[in-house]
């Protein structure tokens, strides 16, 4: 075990050959390792956490499966570089047909806007490509002449710029047939064609000009929120495209080719049926009111979908494996693997809380200022808290005091996102809270 983790980077390399035995392998030969350059794995007593305490993360997360808050989940705890609790829960669903297991693929929601769009902003940032001190509009000539030129990147990223949360795109393009709503023909068919080519599920093709009739929408929707927080996932579609415009490629290919790739990501992306057999990805919902059927490897949130499952608020999927390795590149100050992505300067600034900002960076959501108000994390997470939460019952939270990931996965949405346990009983939160607790002080 130590020796694959060695070969890979995940341990430390110090022992020299004390003997010659041939003329290859001289006494004196070896290679040094100082530190690890990847996450490796280790107890958690060698990094200062208690194994007996780190059972409640059991605890909890079979308790959550049995109220049947999520059918199943995936728990990661990373401290110090090491991996010390990694762990899948019950199933895809709530028949116990399939286990979950490390390699089972999660949708992870909102977790896209940190997890590629921030980063990708961040990068551009850094190459000078980007400012988010100015308006969007410089990027985006079709917010010229709105109520939008103005917006700052830096406002739409913290959810300050007065933006609508969201639009139901799809409702414009349902109709109703014996009081019951179905995908219109005039907007969709079962088949591809020129006219019908964006793919929102099996067998149901939206029209290919839609996709201007929803950035139409966004641009011409009034700022009901100005001057307060009010989180939004317009603004993501919108920066989305503006790293499309800017780099000549779309979100998903960028953040493929300037990190998930150069990191050795298995499972992270979008689309992932294009990579991956449906049984591997876990389940989101019975959608009874856009698709009409199981949701399995196609996003779940209704505006992504609409735009062929890439989004910069949504669309990307993962293991908590991957996304352990992303955000320990964060946590290593933008270096990992040896290769450096991003200057800790950049990664300094949008996770530093902005200016009149309760709980948010520049797209990573932190720990709240005003202790009375509702927090996505543990309370005893350190103020250096950040990461994000999505729709789908996920979370992933980095604390750089403590030096400290921790990932959940899960599909509380399935079989339908009606289903709040997981949100009311607080059990992202209190499995973060109980991580904090197995620290041996």
């Amino acid at each position: 075990d130590l020796a694959a983790q060695v070969i890979f980077g995940g341990a430390i390399c110090l022992g020299k050959l004390p003997v010659s035995s041939s003329f290859k392998s001289r006494y004196g030969l070896g290679l040094n390792l100082n530190k690890p350059i990847r996450l490796g794995f280790d107890i958690p007593e060698r990094v200062g956490l208690s194994s007996l305490k780190l059972n409640a993360l059991d605890l909890l997360a079979n308790d959550a499966i049995n109220i049947r808050a999520t059918p199943g989940c995936q728990i990661l705890v990373a401290k110090d570089g090491k991996i010390v609790f990694e762990k899948s829960f019950g199933y895809q669903g709530y028949d116990k047909l399939v286990p979950i297991t490390s390699n089972s693929i999660y949708d992870i929601a909102s977790i896209t806007k940190v997890a590629a769009t921030t980063i990708s902003i961040m990068k551009l940032q850094e190459e000078g490509k980007i400012n988010v001190e100015e308006p969007l509009s410089k990027y985006l000539d079709e917010l010229s002449c709105t109520n939008k030129e103005y917006l700052l990147i830096r406002d739409i990223m913290a959810h300050k710029a007065g933006l609508r949360s969201w639009i139901p795109f799809y409702e414009k393009t349902m109709m109703l047939v014996n009081n019951r709503s179905f995908p219109s023909p005039e907007f969709y068919s079962n088949k591809r064609s020129k006219i019908f080519s964006i793919k929102v599920v099996d067998s149901l093709y939206l029209r290919k000009n839609y996709r201007e009739e929803i950035f139409d929408e966004i641009v011409k929707s009034e700022l009901p929120n100005i001057g307060q927080y009010r989180y939004s996932d317009l603004g993501f579609y919108l920066l989305s495209e503006a790293i499309t415009r800017i780099t000549g490629t779309t979100i998903d290919k960028y953040a493929y080719n300037t990190f998930y790739g150069p990191l050795g990501l298995q499972t992270m992306g979008y689309r992932p049926l294009n990579r991956f057999h449906k049984s591997r990805l876990v389940p989101t919902e019975h959608d009874n009111y856009f698709r009409f059927r199981k949701i399995q490897g196609y996003v779940h949130d209704m505006g992504a979908a609409m735009l062929g499952g890439v989004s910069g608020h949504a669309g990307l999927f993962s293991n908590a494996r991957d996304m352990a390795i992303l955000m320990q590149m964060l946590l290593n100050k933008g270096v990992y693997g040896g290769k450096e992505y991003l200057n800790p300067q950049t990664i300094r600034m949008f996770t530093s809380k902005c200016d009149g900002c309760n709980r948010r960076g520049l797209g990573f959501d932190l720990g709240v200022t005003d202790k009375n108000t509702a927090s996505n994390m543990s309370r005893l997470a350190s103020d250096k808290t950040y990461g994000h939460t999505g729709f789908t019952g996920t979370c992933v939270w980095v604390d750089p005091e403590k030096n400290l990931v921790y990932v959940f996965l899960s599909n509380r949405t399935y079989p339908t996102m009606q289903n709040r346990k997981l949100i009311k009983e607080d059990y992202r939160e209190r499995m973060h809270t109980a991580i904090y607790e197995s620290l041996i002080l």
